[in-house]
């Protein structure tokens, strides 16, 4: 993992998530999924799945369930217009983006039409979670 993905990671414990690394490049690290580093998995949609899998899973410690798990991309994901299909049409439309601007990392939600909606993540938090004093 990256410099700024042990960032993100700090960042959504600080403020009471417990986080779920789930990308498809950390699962072939694992041990019981290592075999697919050497392997060329067939060109299916559960193959397109597996591939596109977001970052993070996190799960907050005690706010509300229905608002505060979903899963993480970071914002590099967005440039691939074939992964955005994926999540549109086999994910739950709470996926959140993150990134790190100005040594500060910042979100918004993937299906928030507004280019300049990246905010804060404490920011972020209090207004759409109700986490307050993230």
């Amino acid at each position: 993992m990256s410099n700024t993905d042990d960032k993100i990671i700090k960042a959504f414990q600080d403020i009471g998530f417990e986080v779920q690394c789930t990308s498809y490049d950390y699962l072939i690290k694992t041990t019981q999924l290592a075999y697919l580093c050497n392997k060329e998995l067939p060109s299916n949609e559960a193959s397109k799945i597996l591939k596109a899998f977001p970052n993070l899973f996190v799960v907050h410690r005690s706010a509300n369930p229905e608002k505060a798990v979903f899963f993480v991309i970071t914002d590099d994901k967005l440039l691939d217009k074939e992964i955005i299909k994926i999540y549109k049409k086999y994910y739950p439309p709470e996926i959140l983006v993150v990134t790190e601007q100005k040594n500060n990392i910042v979100c918004k939600w993937l299906h928030d039409p507004s280019k300049d909606s990246f905010k804060p993540i404490k920011i972020f938090f209090e207004e759409h979670i109700g986490i307050k004093n993230a």
